[in-house]
């Protein structure tokens, strides 16, 4: 949904899964990326631990080039465990937070994270995110029953007006499922 919200407002998030019955609205992440990250360094979410530190800005950069960018604000949406990938270029992070309880129920609905025993350490990366790098909370469980204030902060941090129509047009609380 966040990112969605971002997608919305004019970000580029590039080529993505398509809405389906699970998520009506889409999945608003980037397919290309998603895969060249999980190439280079392997499927470390379920395992819970972070991705190291390797040069990744030309790959990203050729990424966006061979995939219809053309200039603006743009958006990687995947788990914070990949957050040492993207120093060189001193991003916005976004955090999105939810209960613990619901993105276990959510991830072994959808298959996306197999061993919840991994959902600690997701947490503890997103904290490292926010009190050490500058990242922004949106909870998500606010913006479905209608407070914007965590998502107002987060489009003020990412540099981009948000537009109450927008989020309020897009957020659909009967989608919300956990």
């Amino acid at each position: 949904m966040t990112a969605g919200l971002f997608a919305k407002h004019g970000a580029w998030v590039g080529p993505c899964r398509k809405p389906d019955a699970r998520n009506a609205k889409g999945y608003f992440e980037s397919q290309p990326f998603k895969k060249a990250i999980i190439d280079r360094v392997g499927p470390i979410v379920h395992k819970g631990i972070l991705a190291p530190e390797i040069p990744w800005k030309q790959t990203a950069l050729n990424i966006l080039r061979s995939n219809g960018y053309t200039g603006g604000k743009w958006i990687v949406k995947h788990s914070a465990m990949y957050y040492p990938l993207w120093h060189e270029f001193k991003p916005r992070f976004i955090c999105v937070r939810r209960d613990t309880k619901a993105v276990a129920k959510s991830g072994n609905a959808s298959g996306y994270l197999k061993n919840t025993h991994a959902i600690p350490a997701h947490v503890e990366a997103m904290d490292y995110v926010r009190d050490n790098l500058g990242g922004v909370d949106v909870f998500t469980d606010e913006v479905v029953r209608g407070d914007y204030s965590s998502l107002e902060r987060a489009f003020d941090h990412a540099g981009i007006e948000m537009a109450r129509a927008i989020v309020d047009e897009f957020v659909d609380p009967s989608l919300w499922h956990y």
